[in-house]
């Protein structure tokens, strides 16, 4: 049976591993080409009312 300690060193190491990894490599996005939609959820007037604190529910 294997010991709780060596998990959490396996996983510690494989964590910093892959943290290591990460910065080694170019990144390849720079931003979004276009707006992601939906840019807003649920309606305009809905939104004013919650935050005037108008909560019907």
């Amino acid at each position: 049976m294997i010991s709780k300690r060596f998990h959490a060193r396996k996983t510690r190491f494989l964590n910093h591993w892959h943290a290591r990894a990460a910065t080694r490599t170019r990144a390849q996005g720079k931003g979004f080409v276009s707006s992601p939609e939906p840019r807003t959820i649920g309606s305009f007037a809905r939104g004013r009312q919650l935050i005037a604190g108008n909560l019907l529910f």
